[in-house]
């Protein structure tokens, strides 16, 4: 699994994403955009891949993965996240977000 790789999850539980309401599938989307970019600012990648995927899960989901070819996509070559390397990234997003936000004052 590419760094960053990251689930959206819809605080509602349904089973598909095309179960989801409209205004609440907008406002979904809209977060999974911005978490994307987030990611894309603290992972070096070519592009944010986006994919809607889950039989084994039975929740709507997104999955966000930096990617710089195809082959990033490839689930089957999961490993276990790092914990140290997941609150690195956690803190560079924080960062982001702060920062982003006293911007904007």
């Amino acid at each position: 699994m590419r760094r960053g790789h990251c689930l959206v999850i819809p605080k509602e539980k349904t089973d598909s994403i095309f179960d989801i309401e409209n205004e609440k599938l907008g406002r979904f989307m809209v977060f999974a955009k911005e978490t994307g970019r987030l990611i894309k600012r603290a992972v070096p990648c070519a592009k944010i891949g986006f994919m809607a995927a889950g039989i084994q899960v039975r929740h709507a989901h997104l999955h966000l993965v930096p990617i710089d070819r195809p082959e990033d996509l490839d689930f089957s070559k999961q490993r276990p996240a790092d914990e140290s390397e997941l609150r690195m990234l956690q803190q560079m997003i924080l960062n982001d977000l702060t920062n982003s936000a006293k911007a904007s004052l």
